[in-house]
């Protein structure tokens, strides 16, 4: 996918990558990296110089293996290494960080992007397995793998690391939409708990940073599964998003950005 943040030829632009410089040969993860956002981030970050493990469930785990495929063929040493992980899942989210461990042997920047938000989260004729399916992987999912993540950047020391959660704008209002009402509610708990670990980490003296990206409606699955009409003039582009990522790992290390709110020119809501 190509925007205007891109060069003509599609290469990610050279302001870029040497602002990128310090976290070239470093290691990130990436959940929810099959599709949408994840995706667009973990091409991104290869890009970049970071080798990168792209976590997904089984569903749609095959897109990871094929852009690992496509990435790594280029490579002299293996950049991306694909990770079948249902974040929900404490047991396998414990594996996937030993896998991840035994790979490439660091842990770097952790990126939160899995994210469902299924039919019936309404809060009056919502399903309890909605809810739970929502709240598994948009909030416990999420805090599992920040967790272990920041264990495995304590062991080298006290490094820069980065945690990045990928919220929504929905953490910022309450959408007009019923059926998002647990979804936005999810998201609203993503913004506390950026603040809560930004306070846990501080009080530790620690290096490692916290920032939420919230986005409003975006051209992916996910958003026009929950706007069937949405336009793409009238939506972000995946990319437009995982380079905010970009901008949050390009500051100096004493500027931590909070939350950066990423929204379509066109958004009316």
């Amino acid at each position: 996918m190509k925007t205007s943040a891109r060069n003509i030829d599609g290469t990610v632009p050279k302001s870029c990558v040497i602002r990128m410089h310090r976290w070239i040969g470093r290691v990130a993860m990436v959940t929810g990296a099959a599709n949408g956002v994840g995706a667009a981030t973990v091409k991104l970050l290869v890009e970049s110089g970071m080798k990168v493990a792209a976590v997904n469930c089984t569903t749609d785990f095959e897109k990871c293996e094929a852009l690992a495929t496509d990435l790594n063929k280029s490579k002299s040493e293996r950049c991306l290494l694909p990770v079948e992980c249902d974040v929900s899942k404490e047991d396998q989210v414990m594996q996937m960080f030993k896998k991840i461990k035994s790979e490439f042997g660091r842990l770097d920047v952790c990126v939160n992007s899995a994210g469902v938000g299924p039919p019936k989260g309404q809060l009056i004729e919502g399903s309890t397995e909605a809810w739970n399916q929502i709240l598994d992987v948009n909030i416990l999912g999420l805090s599992l793998c920040t967790r272990e993540a920041i264990k495995l950047m304590q062991e080298r020391g006290n490094e820069e690391g980065h945690v990045i959660h990928i919220g929504s704008y929905s953490g910022h209002r309450i959408p007009g939409m019923h059926v998002m009402h647990m979804y936005s509610g999810s998201k609203h708990a993503v913004r506390a708990l950026t603040e809560g670990l930004r306070r846990e980490l501080r009080s530790l003296n620690s290096n490692i940073r916290i920032s939420s990206i919230s986005p409003g409606a975006i051209d992916t699955p996910f958003g026009k599964g929950a706007i069937p009409d949405l336009g793409t003039r009238a939506a972000l582009s995946a990319e437009d998003v995982a380079y905010q990522v970009l901008h949050c790992l390009q500051q100096p290390q004493h500027v931590q950005i909070q939350d950066i709110v990423i929204l379509p020119t066109y958004q009316p809501g």
